[in-house]
């Protein structure tokens, strides 16, 4: 069974997709959910998520570049998805923490024979999403500091049509100073 949560830096679950099969594309997870379904109601103008390859890049979601694009010069792609990818990576982190707290998670033992154990299985996982939340609101460790530092990007960035080479341009220009 998948699960597709988007995180913040905080490591709260914002937002979780649960009970696919395994050998459904994560794309099309996200397109189904309620976040991809409706956007506006959980993006502002100036909002995106930061996903890896397997997502579509749109106007909310920002992925790395592929090897093979021809946008901006290959150094400027690989230092964007340097970058990138200490935001991206949270989620892992939170899916990490998440299994931590609920061992449970890591070998579900629900036989997904029937609906009322399919369903049971995937409140199970929604209690731990809950429960996780709670727990990190309380927990004031340094694990849950953020590795990247907060920027207030410059509005140009979001009114570009091509959001993803505006922020590589950002990024390639302020790293350089």
């Amino acid at each position: 069974m998948k699960m597709q949560i988007v995180c913040d830096y905080s490591l709260r679950i914002r937002q979780a997709t649960i009970g696919y099969k395994g050998s459904v594309h994560d794309a099309k997870i996200f397109a189904e959910s309620a976040i991809g379904r409706a956007p506006g109601n959980y993006f502002c103008e100036r909002q995106w998520i930061a996903g890896d390859s397997a997502y579509p890049l749109n106007r909310n979601i920002i992925t790395p570049f592929r090897e093979n694009s021809n946008e901006l010069s290959q150094y400027k792609r690989d230092r964007f998805n340097k970058y990138f990818s200490k935001y991206r990576v949270r989620v892992e982190n939170c899916f990490g923490k998440l299994k931590e707290r609920f061992s449970s998670l890591k070998e579900l033992r629900f036989r997904l024979s029937n609906e009322n154990n399919y369903k049971s299985c995937c409140r199970w996982i929604l209690a731990c999403c809950i429960l996780h939340n709670i727990l990190q609101d309380f927990n004031n460790d340094d694990d849950n500091s953020c590795d990247g530092e907060e920027i207030d990007y410059p509005p140009e960035i979001y009114e570009q049509h091509e959001s993803r080479i505006a922020l590589a341009e950002f990024v390639n220009n302020r790293s350089s100073q």
